[in-house]
């Protein structure tokens, strides 16, 4: 989430530089963990290119319809990363079922609300307001994303410093701004892949 066209351009491009660094170290390194979350971040930075054309382009409801699947399905993109590599990790068959039935609950809830609901994304106090993105759809993307890195991330330890970091960022972003329980400023964005390589 950015606060006008120049800075969501300036944080997609310079997100996707430092992700790329960041995912040539950690093929150098052999780090199978920080390539499935490089690999499914560049599917959470491709939201600051999507805001830049919903503010260059206020009431397209095209762009808030893209941008829309895009947020609704990081969650896919972050199971379908960890999932590729869980048999390095020995990830046991129980925790790919149990990460299965969640996901496939999130996403039967999102494409409810897609059948019942406006994708029109409005402008308010230099702030983009999400129609779908209320507390009770954050708190549910809140409880997958828990679940997805504590049943599929591997090194445990690395699970939980990164999850931890993940959901320390966004509640800084929602004291900032309280309307949304699970949106990252991003300027946090371009910084979390540089801590969660070098933090474990």
């Amino acid at each position: 989430m950015c606060w006008n066209s120049q800075s969501s351009l300036t944080f997609f491009i310079l997100g996707n530089m430092i992700n790329t660094i960041i995912l040539t170290l950690s093929i150098i390194n052999h780090k199978y963990n920080m390539i499935a979350f490089c690999l499914g971040w560049y599917f959470v930075i491709t939201m600051q290119l999507l805001e830049y054309f919903i503010w260059s382009h206020k009431n397209n409801e095209s762009y808030s319809f893209l941008a829309y699947i895009f947020n609704i399905l990081q969650i896919l993109v972050i199971y379908q990363s960890f999932i590729s590599i869980s048999n390095l990790y020995n990830v046991h068959w129980i925790n790919k079922l149990i990460a299965s039935i969640i996901l496939l609950y999130y996403i039967f809830n999102c494409f409810y609300w897609t059948k019942n609901n406006k994708y029109n994304i409005n402008i308010k106090s230099k702030h983009l307001i999400y129609p779908w993105w209320n507390n009770k759809k954050g708190l549910l993307y809140l409880f997958c994303l828990i679940s997805l890195f504590l049943l599929l991330a591997r090194p445990i330890e690395w699970s939980f410093i990164i999850l931890s970091l993940i959901l320390s960022l966004f509640f800084l972003s929602y004291i900032y701004y309280r309307p949304y329980v699970a949106s990252m400023w991003c300027f946090f964005v371009v910084l979390l892949p540089i801590i969660a390589y070098f933090i474990y």
